[in-house]
């Protein structure tokens, strides 16, 4: 046995794990009895771990019979709640229905909305806008001017909309007459059924656009009723402010926005222009007026010197010259056709002109405003020439350079009062005579030269040809010949 024992292969660890696991049954020692014993202790340690085994599962087997008793419960409720939520949704089945039409109903909702949206903000004035213009009580200021500028965006929208359905109608019809070759009757009548679809939605989108611009039309006449209105207002005011020339300025930029916005509306922009015109022709002979008989800030009276003929015209044209420099800037601007401006604040480029008008431009209205001076000037000429002025004193502020060299040189000399009689005499016999010769030939070259100083400023600047400045001289600018015509005095 011992040797069967010892024949025997045991891996280390194995056989070592064995032989301690046998060595906890026995006490203390190693009697003949415990090696005898020592199967019925093994098995009696088996039985013993087989009892501790079936115990323990006995508790896991519990366990499980009651999850299981639970998973069954929990399924019994599921049916319950099955069973109940089918009834539910067999109950509320017209109810979801309908709410999935309400929902439908509220997306198409929206989406009309959101078009009637866009469509209100291209193509209708707020009600806003339009009682600021319909009102004739509200001002007619900045906020004025964009209510304006909405109305011209929502017929320029109209017109692209109908300029688009002509043309897209105008092509439809030319590939409809463009020899396509025949199809089947089915086909044919399904595409002619399309094609009378699109044509019906093209004529209502077509009549939709003129509605508006029907609708619109009465609207933007009285804006421009208003503002011909205002304008006349406002061209009293310049006359009244005449003597403050920041309130000058300030009336005259509303003069010039107000004059933009009626530019295609070519009765009232004429109407408007020649009333600026005069009112520019009243200020500029009031001041010509003032010029001649009080002075400028830092100069004295013209008439100061209308004794002589030579330096009275000079200094009248002198004056001339510069007022027309700033008058031509004015009407520039104030006349001035600009695209932008006009296609922001304008009636989208229209123009009511049916009679075949013309609008009056810069350069005529330039002519009006100097026409008033261009008479006061050849009037003042023409006394002056005829010696009305020779009879003038001659006061110690009033002498020219040379009087006073020669008052000077006739005290400093040693002759006696003889001579200072004798050339009191000259000077009396010259009182009285209109100027001579020489005069009048110097006079005559200022007309020459001013005229060759202000036909660039008076005429526009495209005016080269012979044939254009002719019309521009004889139809557009006669003011100006009177100017220059008054030289064939002399």
């Amino acid at each position: 046995m011992v040797q069967k024992v010892l024949s025997l292969r045991f891996e280390p660890s194995s056989s070592l794990a064995a032989l301690q696991t046998l060595s906890s049954f026995y006490g203390e020692g190693n009697s003949v009895d415990q090696r005898r014993n020592l199967r019925y202790m093994i098995e009696n340690e088996n039985l013993k771990l087989s009892k501790e085994f079936v115990e323990d599962f006995s508790n896991v087997e519990s366990s499980i019979e009651d999850m299981s008793k639970r998973i069954a419960d929990l399924e019994s409720l599921l049916d319950t709640a099955s069973s109940q939520l089918q009834d539910s949704r067999d109950n509320t089945h017209e109810v979801l229905a309908r709410a999935r039409k309400l929902n439908l109903h509220k997306k198409h909702t929206t989406e009309k909305k959101e078009v009637l949206d866009l469509f209100s903000s291209r193509f209708i004035l707020s009600p806003e806008d339009e009682a600021r213009i319909r009102n004739s009580d509200t001002p007619i200021d900045d906020d004025f001017f964009r209510s304006l500028k909405q109305l011209h965006r929502v017929r320029l929208e109209a017109r692209r909309m109908l300029d688009e359905l002509n043309d897209s109608s105008g092509s439809s019809t030319a590939a409809e007459g463009g020899g396509v070759p025949s199809t089947p009757s089915s086909t044919s009548d399904g595409a002619n059924s399309s094609h009378d679809e699109l044509k019906g939605g093209s004529h209502y989108d077509a009549a939709l656009a003129v509605d508006i611009l029907h609708q619109t039309s009465d609207l933007q006449e009285i804006a421009y009723e208003r503002i011909f209105v205002w304008i006349q207002r406002q061209c009293k005011e310049l006359v009244s402010v005449a003597s403050d020339h920041e309130a000058e300025e300030e009336v005259s930029i509303r003069i010039k926005k107000g004059l933009h916005v009626i530019r295609h509306r070519i009765v009232y922009f004429n109407h408007s222009a020649k009333e600026i015109s005069r009112v520019r022709r009243q200020l500029l002979l009031q001041r010509f007026h003032e010029t001649l008989v009080k002075g400028g800030p830092a100069s004295r009276p013209i008439d100061i010197r209308a004794y002589d003929i030579v330096r009275y015209t000079n200094d009248m044209l002198a004056w001339i010259h510069e007022q027309v420099a700033a008058e031509r800037e004015f009407f520039i601007q104030t006349f001035a056709d600009d695209d932008e401006e006009a296609g922001g604040s304008g009636p989208a480029g229209t123009s009511d002109n049916t009679s075949g008008e013309k609008a009056m431009t810069w350069w005529e209205g330039l002519g009006i405003a100097l026409s008033g001076v261009a008479e006061h000037l050849r009037h003042k000429v023409e006394v002056a020439v005829s010696g009305g002025y020779a009879n003038l004193p001659r006061t110690a502020s009033s002498l020219t350079a040379d009087d006073s060299s020669f008052a000077a040189n006739a005290k400093s000399s040693g002759k006696d009062g003889r001579s200072r009689t004798r050339s009191s005499s000259i000077w009396e016999d010259t009182i009285g005579h209109g100027p001579g010769p020489v005069e009048l030939f110097k006079v005559s070259k200022l007309f020459s030269f001013f005229e060759t100083t202000l036909q660039p400023l008076v005429l526009p600047s495209d005016a080269t040809d012979d044939d254009v400045a002719a019309e521009v001289n004889s139809k557009r600018l006669r003011t100006v010949g009177d100017i220059f015509s008054t030289s064939s005095l002399c």
